[in-house]
């Protein structure tokens, strides 16, 4: 899927062996393949510092679910979900297929309005993890973006916590700072001022509080 090799392991490192020898290990340690470290992907290191360069000098760096969603969240307000999108799919597969990575990238999908790859992902997701409990948040948002799809048919349209998160409706998979929240209902609130302000003169009896719920 991605354009760079995967990570593979390979024989023991030569040097790994004499060093043990060296230090008066036992022999069934030395003799042991299972200790010995796996030999890194050259090209796959040098392409994931080149491509995600500030972010991560290699693959062991996209390990943490914090840092990663983070910078995931920030290429994709930056407008380049397809770096975000990346970021995480490559995080994934290091992870051993970690559902954060997962739940981060759909929620992204869905924000930059990619059908196609997130009901594939969605699809893969429940396959792995078909009692996850995030599962029906997933459905909820596919029948929003694919509603003729039938993997999403039996989701409850309206959760308790729909309105949580900075962006209306979402359940912040992409773990965005809450004081985005702040700005959104300030927005909403200009908004409903300037509504109020375009009625024109108000009456006598009409208070801000009537016009704002009108």
């Amino acid at each position: 899927m991605w354009p760079f090799p995967r990570t593979s392991s390979g024989p023991e490192r030569p040097g790994l062996a004499l060093s043990l020898a060296d230090d008066g290990a036992a022999p069934a340690l030395r003799a042991s393949p299972s200790l010995a470290a796996p030999c890194r992907n050259p090209l796959r290191e040098r392409y994931i510092a080149a491509r995600f360069c500030g972010v991560a000098r290699g693959a062991a760096d996209l390990r943490s679910p914090d840092a990663v969603i983070k910078a995931a969240r920030l290429y994709f307000e930056e407008e380049r979900s397809d770096l975000a999108v990346e970021l995480l799919a490559i995080a994934e597969e290091e992870s051993g297929g970690e559902p954060a990575f997962v739940l981060a990238r759909l929620e992204i999908l869905y924000l930059a309005a990619d059908r196609d790859e997130f009901v594939a992902l969605a699809r893969r997701f429940h396959a792995s993890h078909p009692r996850h409990e995030a599962w029906p948040e997933v459905a909820r948002l596919g029948q929003r973006l694919a509603p003729e799809e039938p993997l999403f048919g039996s989701a409850e349209r309206s959760l308790p916590h729909d309105h949580y998160g900075p962006w209306p409706h979402l359940p912040n998979w992409i773990r965005a700072p809450w004081d985005l929240c702040a700005e959104v209902a300030a927005a909403d609130f200009h908004r409903a001022v300037a509504s109020i302000a375009a009625v024109g003169a108000l009456g006598p009896d009409l208070t801000l509080d009537d016009g704002a719920h009108s």
